[in-house]
């Protein structure tokens, strides 16, 4: 009982060491570590536009937390976010921090696999006097606008030096100041021509600009409800995020998923055969099993030979469309010549007529390719000769298909033709028989007989041995009377002298292996009786008569006798 006891707790070990192993690799199949380091101003600090209870600026997620979150939703990466954003800052003070390596900021920068940037807005803030804006201001808001193109080149050059493969993404402003209805004609334009520059700049330097304009134009309400902060509400960095993912999610996937395809990519079919398409799968490194996202195109039209692709397609979230195609090649079946004993492959639908004889064999056109066959004329062979109450009327051959290793067979029908000696044999005497292996014995199969071209078709789901027969007492074959004067037993057991015509004989195999002589009378198509024979009632009956008048007599005489 301790030994059982002690089985069981050992068995409930190894389910709880086994089991968590599994979920973890389950659980981080695509999960990847991923640095992303944002720089900028409030915007990335996460600067709220609503105050706390006692009235103090409200610090939340900025729009780096909201990418970092869509980077996990979306891709299972375990991000980690260097938010290096602060208040206030402007183009100069990020070039500052980086150039100072404030902080080991560039350390980060160094291992980024993603960068952000949202810088430029300050600097027209803190030069235009937004309250008393006026015709002035155009040239003051000018000259930040250069300063902030010239300090953008230095920033990028920073970063190109310690991380040149990095994807940047900066941040385009929104319109900050809606409620200042009067101003809007001055306030627009300056938004727009440091957007221009913060896009011109961008693109020069392979980043990717994020415009957020449009996302909030006619809907300050919603996503800046207090007239007096310039920044967001958490809704509002939740648009901008939204707008830098758009963008990002291309970048940082970049590969395509793999497709393979179920089966071979090159098939070959027999016309007629209908076309079963084996479908495919598809692994993402990112979305992990897309297969059930495969759209599969193109049509087989096993009715006419030719070549048809099916395509296979699947794209995965961000946007990498992968394809493969499979060619299918439509075959028209052809006839082939056989020798017997010769290992001969043979195609889908094809065929095969067996040299120098009218035997054909039609295989079925489901068959796989590399498919063999093997014939053997089996007309010499025990089967035959030990066909008990069968007389052969024609071809016998066996049959034996190989299908290549990976091959699943088929599950069509074989159409066999075989010809027969019309010469000797009726069509309603002949028939297609197959050897039972199991019960020694043959087993008929009937057929469809064909005078005109003397052969018997039959269609089968297998392959055996098969052969063409008539029942012994059909035999049409005349045998020759030969004198026989040898001993031969008599029902008691002893031999008696005979004198009379051999009867045909066969040697039949029985399923213990046992030999044994058949007897049949043989008939003759279209012969005629002996002249000493009478096929005629009336005479029959009047020489049954005589025999038995001179049998009456005979006694009458042997008894006077006595």
């Amino acid at each position: 009982m301790k030994l059982v006891k002690n089985s069981f707790l050992l068995s409930l070990l190894m389910i709880f060491l086994l089991f968590p192993v599994h979920t973890l690799a389950d659980s981080e199949q695509y999960d990847q570590d991923f640095d992303y380091v944002a720089l900028g101003d409030s915007l990335a600090a996460g600067y709220l536009n609503e105050p706390d209870e006692d009235g103090n600026r409200r610090i939340g997620n900025g729009y780096p937390v909201y990418i970092q979150d869509g980077i996990e939703n979306q891709y299972g990466y375990d991000v980690n976010l260097i938010n290096a954003g602060v208040g206030g800052f402007t183009t100069e003070d990020v070039y500052i921090q980086l150039s100072n390596n404030t902080n080991g900021i560039m350390g980060a920068i160094a291992d980024a696999d993603l960068i952000t940037i949202g810088a430029g807005a300050n600097d027209v803030l803190q030069k235009v006097d937004i309250e008393n804006v006026g015709p002035e201001a155009i040239e003051e808001a000018t000259s930040a606008i250069n300063q902030i193109n010239s300090n953008m080149e230095k920033i990028f050059d920073e970063i190109a030096n310690i991380n040149p493969d990095a994807p940047i993404f900066v941040l385009g402003y929104y319109n900050a100041l809606p409620y200042l209805e009067e101003k809007q004609s001055l306030i627009v334009p300056m938004i727009d021509a440091m957007n221009q520059t913060l896009k011109e700049v961008a693109q020069s330097n392979d980043a990717i600009f994020i415009p957020t304009f449009e996302a909030f134009e006619g809907k300050h309400e919603t996503y800046l409800p207090n007239p007096n902060d310039i920044h967001p509400n958490e809704a509002g960095y939740e648009v901008i995020a939204d707008k830098f993912l758009e963008e990002i999610v291309p970048a940082i996937d970049a590969v395509k998923p793999i497709i393979s395809i179920n089966g071979d990519e090159s098939m070959k079919l027999a016309a007629g055969v209908k076309y079963e398409e084996l479908g495919a799968s598809a692994e993402d490194n990112i979305d992990g099993d897309l297969s059930k996202q495969i759209k599969v195109s193109g049509e087989v039209n096993t009715n006419e030979p030719g070549e048809y692709p099916v395509t296979y397609t699947v794209t995965d979230t961000a946007g990498n469309t992968a394809t493969v195609t499979r060619l299918v090649t439509v075959v028209k079946p052809e006839q082939i010549t056989v020798t017997p004993s010769e290992k001969t492959e043979v195609s889908p639908g094809v065929t095969v007529m067996i040299k120098g004889t009218e035997t054909t064999l039609t295989v079925p056109s489901d068959i796989p390719w590399g498919t063999t066959l093997e014939v053997y004329d089996a007309s010499d062979s025990e089967k035959v000769t030990g066909a008990e109450g069968l007389a052969l009327a024609g071809d016998v051959y066996n049959f034996k298909l190989t299908f290549p290793s990976e091959g699943k067979g088929t599950s069509g029908s074989y159409a066999l033709q075989m010809g027969y000696d019309a010469d000797k044999f009726d069509a309603d005497q002949v028939a297609i028989y197959h050897f039972q292996p199991d019960s020694g014995e043959w087993k008929k199969q009937n057929g469809t007989v064909d005078e005109k071209s003397e052969t018997i078709t039959l269609k089968s789901s297998r392959l055996l041995t098969y052969g063409v027969f008539v029942k012994a007492s059909e035999d049409n074959n005349q045998n020759d009377s030969v004198e026989n004067t040898g001993q031969k037993d008599d029902e008691s057991g002893q031999n008696r002298d005979c004198k009379c015509d051999e009867e045909d004989t066969a040697v039949t195999y029985n399923d213990r292996g046992e030999t044994k002589e058949s007897t049949y009378d043989p008939l003759v198509k279209g012969g005629e009786l002996p002249e000493t024979v009478t096929n005629n009632p009336l005479m029959i009956l009047i020489g049954s008569l005589t025999a038995l008048i001179g049998g009456i007599l005979i006694a009458f005489r042997g008894k006077h006798a006595s």
